[in-house]
């Protein structure tokens, strides 16, 4: 699926069209309307880095459980910088520090 939150915030609550299909009503989106993190679970290596990702409506507040493993930015970026493992979450501030995460492993190369 496509998403597209300009389209969806510019409708003006009419159906959105996807393709030239009927996705589902416009409108705001609900409250905390965030998926997954993606990928759920990740192995690298010290040193490496990964992008996350999620899907919200809403701006995100990444955060890192063990940052002596590794650092995430502020846009989902895993830097590693020790061997070991950590949880990576994105936080929707807004709505009762609605979380979503996902576990990475570092190991020495």
């Amino acid at each position: 699926m496509l998403f597209l939150t300009s389209a969806i915030a510019a409708c003006g609550g009419g159906p959105l069209l996807e393709g030239g299909c009927i996705v589902g009503p416009c409108g705001p989106p609900a409250v905390g309307d965030v998926s997954g993190i993606l990928p759920s679970t990740a192995s690298i290596a010290v040193g490496d880095s990964i992008q996350f990702s999620v899907y919200s409506t809403r701006p995100l507040v990444w955060s890192v459980d063990n940052a002596s493993v590794g650092a995430v930015t502020a846009t989902g970026l895993f830097r590693a910088r020790a061997a070991g493992a950590t949880t990576i979450a994105a936080i929707d501030t807004g709505f009762a520090n609605y979380r979503r995460t996902a576990t990475v492993f570092v190991n020495l190369r």
